[in-house]
């Protein structure tokens, strides 16, 4: 087994190693030659300059750095950036929205104040700025991959000797080995490369700092780890999933519901009913695919959670959700947002806060130095470095605010029940009445429909108006039975009495009888003596009487029937035994078949009647049940009156399925909870206020106090009014630090403080920050997807190992990848799995998972089905009417792909999205009625792709609002229409990089509410069966199995628009010139023809006469070739006739036709002059314009000097 601290050491370490900063963001950068850098000294200008910039940071006397006698540092840190980009002032470039310079690569040293720079090789090593490195999330370019640095980091041994050449040459080495290049020979597309830069200042904190602090705190302690963490790096055991009665219990204690629009869905509330049901210390993870309600799911449990601790009259509950980035965290606030009074609440006087200048459940816990819109979020500064605590929290507690948030209490809760209140304390408690008062009542309807739905299951052959006839008759029956075994029982009775005192009166007679005449203690064995040792006359007579005791207590058999002695002593013996033996056999077996009669009458007669009185006692209280609930159907139908999301439940539904009530109730009584819970708090919040403010002249500065009892206060104070507090994982920690004066740590955290601790999108959590941090809670809610955005790892497979032998792990490494804990390649989603409390029916299936889908349509959530969920999500989204796009699309796109950086683009597919999407812009806003920003994301899997389709949207005159990027671009959104470029051609050969996992497409998918499009390389895109495993080929089979799919007016030919004047390009558009193409390279033709067309049928060949076009054309010795995709024209397993037909009638009239795979491009080649190239299926496409199939089409034909070189290109696609 794994020790929890050594997982913990291990994870700190991987915290430690995984910190590339990148350059101090408000610290002036200085330019220098690099050759003087080189050399080991910097001029006397700059070295001035870094020392005023030193002494100005405030940083010139902090520990280690002396001073001259003029007070001038005798050294400062420095940090060094060899390689500067300026972005050139072109649109799209990566995205970038500062001009401030790239400088990835940054090399620590120390100078001194005469300019000469010297180094520690056991301190200072450079270093590549994590976003620079590939698998990344920053708009900026990348220069090489994590890989290949890590792989550096581990083979490459630090400098021998702190002499300077040996860092310029490591750091020449780290250069070449990660971008390919010598540092003075790399470069950016659409930058400038800038001179050498230093800054003056201590390499930077990693974000990871209050972590590993964290991390040292929970190490100081040994063992004593708090229970959440020790549940962390441990697998199971694991408590079964809740059954049916302990799912009634438990929604028992479901109190409350945030929204009022819609109820819970059925797997969010058994999430609900087991956090319900959980204990400190417990992980339950929750899998929550896109679109199943996660933000919902929370609020709900934040609901419940705050009515139920204000029934306890305790204090109010801290809940903290988190995550890594400030995107995710944002989100859940903006969600809190999105709850709005529905129309039939609108005059509901409890609805909203009472309380002027609190508008959110959550409260906003960003670092000190983020920017924040107040307007946007409630946000509190917790009191650091001698600031007190600002924010919301601190404008409350303001004499005035607090005076003017009294009075506006007190007004609303006079409305709200009609009466006057004396004091805050009064409405306080009238808000507990009523909030007891309405728990009970969900406690009784609740358990009332639970018993109902128990009692309906025990009994499925009944109703309860059925049941009680049926009692009665089993109790008449029973009578029967009971009289008609009675004389059976009592003869088998009276045989066994009679046998069993046959059994005791022998045996006792015999005794008797022996004992007269062998008075001594062992009757049988002084017989047996005397038998062997007297006279045979005497013996035969002392026999004589002995037989005749005998026989006459009931052995008349065997040596007793003879009168002669007998000699076998032990026979006798024996046979005085068995015979007793029989006896009281033959009595036992007599009171056994009076049991067998007694139970085929379905027992003694008392029993069956207490029988028959519980099943009396059941249908009477049964039909009583099924009349209460009557009428509590009826009270739900009246609650539900109005409620959209209730329309559809009526009182025969409520009547014939109680759990319909669990949905009534969410959006009336719970919801109603939810808000008494909410007032109540407020009214606590009010009297705590006042007590504070009456026992310190600055309430602000008394609640900012860093002790630990203040602190905790502190915390409380907030939560009367906002009991979820949002924050990163890496701020949490510091958050959290108290002030302990005795203490050897004297900021050490609250660990095992926070009630709940809710990890959101905690798939792209990396198991080091996210396992860390579960320490802060007392237990702990982990929300996510591992088959959603992964997280972007900070560590290296190399650095990883050597980090699992430095702790004695390595031999753990596989129960490692299995729990999904280590630095490397694991998550916080896969450790919660590992360490849940709770596992489903599958061994597989740890947690809850989420699978009503509310996003996507039916046909994009099949592909994420098949990708990863095995069917297991069931979309929930109706189709919309008049869409302007099938749910599915694809364009093949015919373009070469490059390399930029550490990345590749392809400029063909970018400039093809953005003509496409700019001709169609206004049909697409004209549909949803929003811009064209709020309706398309474009995603793809290079940052290099990312600006290039940024440059081609601006070309296009696009919206630079536009969301364009990796996965991470659309990280916690969705778009109606969702683009994804995947760059790859079959050119480049190999594995397309989004089919090295499944994560990848899995997002850009399940990113698309309405549309999903691909515009690419189709031929990537492999749907034979071979394939079906990998994501492309997943996708292939279902973009490929409508033709309708197909997206027909786009470029398919970027490079034919790129290579030369409109008089060698001829767009056709639509059907007719498309077919005059068709038949004049029929007729103008010298040697060859290519026709490619994925699919074929008789019908476009019969109309367009093609059999005897080719005819004529074989005629004229013009060979022609014909190509199609055998996979695409299959139907059920088997061929379509229509295109079995086209093939005969083809190759009758002189074709060679051709069956080859993924073939995508609609291409016709005349000899070597001019090559039409672009959607028109030019043997299959419809004929009659006024068709239903009938769709816009585009070609481009090309007729420059570059047509042989295509044309050859073309041929040896398909000949190859």
């Amino acid at each position: 087994m794994i020790a929890p601290l050594d997982l913990l050491r291990y994870w700190r370490a991987s915290l430690a190693d995984g910190q590339l900063p990148s350059l101090p963001s408000k610290v002036p950068m200085r330019d220098a030659e690099w050759n003087s850098i080189c050399s080991g000294r910097v001029s006397p200008e700059v070295a001035r300059t870094l020392v005023g910039d030193w002494r100005a940071s405030g940083s010139a006397t902090a520990k280690g750095n002396r001073t001259g006698d003029k007070g001038d540092p005798v050294s400062v840190p420095v940090l060094i950036a060899p390689l500067v980009f300026i972005a050139r002032h072109q649109h799209g470039s990566f995205g970038r929205k500062s001009d401030k310079p790239y400088a990835p690569l940054i090399v620590p040293a120390q100078m001194a104040s005469d300019g000469r720079l010297t180094f520690d090789p056991a301190k200072h090593l450079p270093w590549l700025w994590r976003g620079a490195l590939e698998p990344t999330a920053a708009t900026e370019p990348p220069l090489g991959s994590l890989d290949d640095f890590d792989a550096f980091r581990s083979s490459v041994p630090r400098p021998e000797d702190s002499a300077w050449g040996r860092l310029i040459e490591y750091t020449e080495a780290l250069c070449k080995a990660v971008t390919g290049s010598a540092l003075a020979d790399v470069t950016i597309d659409g930058y400038d490369r800038g001179p050498a830069m230093l800054v003056a200042a201590f390499p930077p904190s990693s974000p990871s700092k209050n972590l590993i602090t964290l991390a040292d705190a929970l190490d100081a302690d040994g063992e004593n780890l708090p229970p959440t963490f020790v549940s962390a790096c441990r697998s199971g055991p694991m408590r079964p999933q809740l059954d049916g009665s302990a799912r009634w219990e438990a929604s028992t204690r479901h109190y409350g519901q945030m929204g009022a629009d819609f109820p819970l869905a059925d797997r969010q509330r058994d999430a609900v009913h087991h956090l319900c049901f959980s204990q400190n210390g417990d992980v339950l993870p929750v899998n929550g695919p896109p679109g199943t309600g996660k933000t919902t799911l929370i609020q709900s449990i934040i609901a419940t959670m705050l009515v139920d601790a204000a029934l306890a009259g305790g204090e109010p509950p801290v809940i903290v959700v988190t995550s890594t980035n400030n995107q995710a965290v944002t989100n859940v606030i903006d969600s809190f947002a999105k709850v709005k009074v529905p129309a039939h609440r609108q005059n509901d006087p409890l609805e909203g806060r009472w309380l002027p200048g609190v508008t959110s459940f959550a409260l906003y816990l960003p670092a000190a130095s983020k920017e924040v819109d107040e307007d946007k979020y409630q946000v509190a500064r917790l009191p650091d470095y001698g600031e007190p605590l600002s924010g919301m929290p601190a404008d409350m507690l303001q004499s005035d605010a607090v005076d003017k948030a009294e009075a506006a209490f007190l007004a609303a809760a006079e409305t709200a029940f009609g009466r006057e209140f004396g004091s805050v304390v009064d409405a306080g408690a009238e808000l507990g009445r009523r909030l007891a008062a309405n728990a009970a009542r969900l406690k009784e309807i609740v358990s009332l429909a639970g018993g109902l739905v128990s009692q309906r299951a025990a009994r499925p052959d009944h109703d309860a108006a059925s049941f009680a006839p049926w009692v009665e008759a089993e109790i008449a029956a029973a009578e029967d039975r009971i009289a008609t075994h009675a004389q059976a029982i009592a003869s088998a009775r009276a045989e066994a009495d009679s046998a069993r005192e046959k059994w005791k009166t022998t045996d006792a007679a015999a005794g008797r009888g022996l004992e007269e005449l062998f008075p001594s203690g062992d009757v049988w064995g002084v017989l047996l003596g005397w038998l062997l040792g007297f006279l045979p006359s005497v013996r035969a007579g002392r026999w004589e009487r002995c037989r005749r005791i005998v026989r006459e207590a009931g052995f008349e058999d065997g040596p007793f029937a003879s009168v002669q002695v007998p000699t076998d002593l032990d026979a006798l013996r024996q046979h005085l035994d068995d015979a007793l033996a029989a006896l009281r056999q033959r009595a036992e077996a007599a009171e056994r078949r009076a049991g067998d009669i007694e139970r085929e009458a379905g027992g003694s007669a008392s029993t069956i009647r207490a029988q028959m009185d519980a099943l009396k006692a059941e249908a009477q209280a049964w039909l009583a049940a099924e009349q209460q609930w009557a009428s509590v159907a009826d009270e739900l139908c009246s609650a539900a009156a109005g409620i959209e999301a209730l329309k559809e439940i009526s009182r025969s539904d409520l009547i014939a399925r109680p759990d319909c009530a669990e949905r009534v109730l969410d959006v009336t009584l719970r919801h109603d909870l939810f808000l008494l819970a909410s007032h109540y708090w407020e009214a606590r919040w009010l009297h705590a206020a006042r007590a504070l403010m009456k026992n310190a002249s600055d309430p602000v500065t008394a609640i900012s106090k860093k002790t630990r009892r203040w602190t905790e206060k502190r915390w409380r104070l907030m939560a009367y009014l906002t009991p979820c507090f949002v924050s990163t994982l890496f701020m949490l920690p510091k958050h959290l630090q108290f002030y302990d004066p005795a203490g050897d740590n004297k900021n050490p955290p609250l660990t095992d403080f926070v009630d709940l601790l809710i990890v959101d999108e905690a798939g792209q959590v990396p198991a080091e920050i996210g396992g860390i941090g579960l320490a802060l809670g007392r237990k702990a809610l982990v929300v996510g997807d591992i088959h959603q955005i992964e997280p972007v790892w900070s560590v290296g497979a190399h650095i990883d190992d050597g980090n699992l032998r430095r702790y004695g792990l390595l031999d753990h490494a596989d129960t490692l990848d299995e729990a999904g804990s280590r630095a490397s390649n694991g998550s916080l989603m896969k450790v919660a799995r590992n360490a849940s409390a709770f596992v489903g029916m599958e061994a597989t299936d740890p947690g809850i998972f989420l699978t009503e889908h509310r996003r996507c349509l039916a046909p994009i959530v099949a592909i994420c089905n098949d990708l990863v969920y095995a069917n297991r999500l069931i979309p929930c989204t109706e189709e919309p009417p008049n869409r302007f796009f099938l749910p599915l699309g694809w364009a093949h796109i015919r373009s070469p792909s490059g390399r930029r950086g550490g990345s590749r683009f392809n400029a063909g597919e970018a400039e093809a999205i953005a003509e496409w999407l700019g001709r169609c812009r206004g049909e697409i806003e004209k549909e949803y009625k929003k811009p064209i920003h709020e309706l398309v994301g474009i995603v793809t899997p290079f940052s290099a792709q990312k600006g290039e389709i940024r440059m081609a949207l601006e070309r296009h005159g696009l919206d630079d609002r536009l969301t364009v990027g990796t996965v991470h671009a659309l990280q916690g959104a969705e778009r109606e229409i969702v683009i994804f470029s995947p760059v790859h051609t079959a050119e480049d050969g190999g594995q397309p990089f989004f089919d090295r996992g499944t994560n990848m497409v899995n997002v850009a998918v399940s990113r698309a509410r309405h549309s999903f499009l691909v515009f690419g390389d189709m031929r990537v895109f492999d749907n034979s069966r071979a394939a079906k495993t990998v994501p492309s080929g997943v996708l292939a089979q279902h973009l490929f199995v409508q033709p309708e799919y197909e997206i027909t007016d786009v470029i398919s030919r970027p490079d034919f628009v790129a290579e030369g004047p409109t008089s060698e390009i001829d767009r056709l558009k639509n059907l007719e010139p498309h077919r005059k193409a068709l038949r004049e390279a029929f007729e103008h033709a010298t040697s060859r023809i290519l026709v490619v067309s994925p699919y074929l049928s008789i019908d476009a060949v019969s109309r367009d006469g093609v059999e005897k076009l080719i005819e004529a054309a074989r005629s004229r010795k013009v060979g022609v070739t014909i190509a199609f995709d055998r996979d695409l024209n299959m139907k059920y397993g088997y061929l379509n006739p229509n295109c079995a037909e086209a093939m005969r009638v083809l190759a009758r009239a002189g074709a060679e036709v051709l069956e080859r795979d993924r073939i995508h491009n609609k291409t016709l080649a005349v000899d070597d002059s001019w090559i039409v190239e672009g959607s028109f299926n030019w043997l299959s496409a419809v004929r009659d314009p006024n068709h239903r199939y009938a769709r816009a089409e585009y070609s481009f034909r090309y007729q420059g000097p570059k047509a042989a070189e295509f044309i050859k290109d073309a041929w040896c696609e398909i000949e190859g």
